[in-house]
Parts: structure tokens; sequence; C-alpha cells
């Protein structure tokens, strides 16, 4: 949902309960709260909570932050966090990179430009890596610090799970896309 939105809900959801208060013929204390009171938990809709899956070598926790669908293409975004005590690296091939249609398994790879560029960040050539310093060899990421990365795909048919396979990290599997 975007913010704009949730900002007018929550002012609706506040004037309502402040009229509702004021309204009512007994005072009650504006933190009042019924203990017998049965409710259900509520959950976050629309936003799955973040997945954390970890690289192969342990040095990275992944987590998957967002796979949304807009104008039939998927968008992924992963954070990478060093999870050591000293400066890592990491860096892969974007050909590598893809997701899994679990109801047809189609095979989806990261999309290209007009130009054969890939859409994905951080780039520097055919790889994910650093694009000022890309002799490096890698994104630098300091202990406990992190890093985003994001991925263009084209959209998988409506309503079907997907598997994430990103290079030296354990698979994302059976993502529901928003």
């Amino acid at each position: 949902m975007n913010k704009l939105f949730l900002a007018t809900l929550l002012v609706a959801i506040t004037f309502s309960l402040s009229s509702n208060l004021f309204a009512q013929e007994k005072k009650t204390p504006m933190a009042y709260v019924d203990v017998n009171e049965k409710t259900e938990p509520k959950q976050n809709i629309g936003t799955p909570p973040p997945i954390t899956e970890m690289t192969m070598d342990g040095r990275f926790d992944v987590t998957l932050k967002k796979a949304k669908v807009q104008n039939d293409v998927l968008t992924i975004v992963l954070v990478y966090k060093n999870t050591g005590d000293k400066t890592e690296k990491f860096s892969f091939p974007l050909k590598s990179v893809y997701f899994i249609d679990n109801k047809d398994n189609k095979k989806y790879h990261v999309l290209k430009d007009e130009k054969q560029v890939w859409i994905a960040a951080p780039i520097c050539g055919d790889f994910i890596n650093t694009p000022t310093a890309c002799f490096r060899q890698g994104v630098n990421v300091d202990a406990g610090k992190m890093q985003m990365v994001w991925f263009k795909f084209p959209a998988p048919p409506q309503g079907n799970t997907i598997n994430i396979v990103i290079p030296d990290s354990v698979p994302f599997e059976n993502i529901a896309i928003q």
C-alpha cells in the first residue's frame, strides 16, 4: 500500500475513534482496554514478513524485502547483512539469478533493456558489483552493515508462488507475489 493511503486511513480511524469517544455518555479514558474482550490478532495486509536465508559460506544473511509485480514487471529487493566481524564482499553473475514459477516450472531470468544492459543494481558489466569500483571484484559490506540489491524480472502468472535462486545463497522458496 502506498504511504499516502496509509496516512489517510490512519487519520480517518483516529477521527472515527475520537468522535465515538466524545459521543459516549459515560466518560471512558483513552487508555481503557477491556481485557475480557476477545480479539483476533491483526495481520499486516499486503506486505509479507521479510524472509531471511544465509549465504552458503555463512558470511551474510540475505533478506527478501520485496517481491512485487507492477506493470507486468516483478521487482525483487534483497538486503545482504554482513554477519561477521570484518569487511566482506560479494559478487555474482546476473545470468545465474532467476526464479522458478512453481505452477508451470518455468525459469525466468533478470530482464535486460534495449541496449542489453541488466535491469538490476548495483551492477558492473554482467555482475552484481560496485559500479564505481568494478576492478575490486565485489560489493564491500562492513561488519554488521547492510547492502541492498534489486532485480527486475518478467512477471510470473498471477497467483503463482515462486522460488528465487541467487548464487551462493539458500533459495527463497514458495514466495507469494504481491
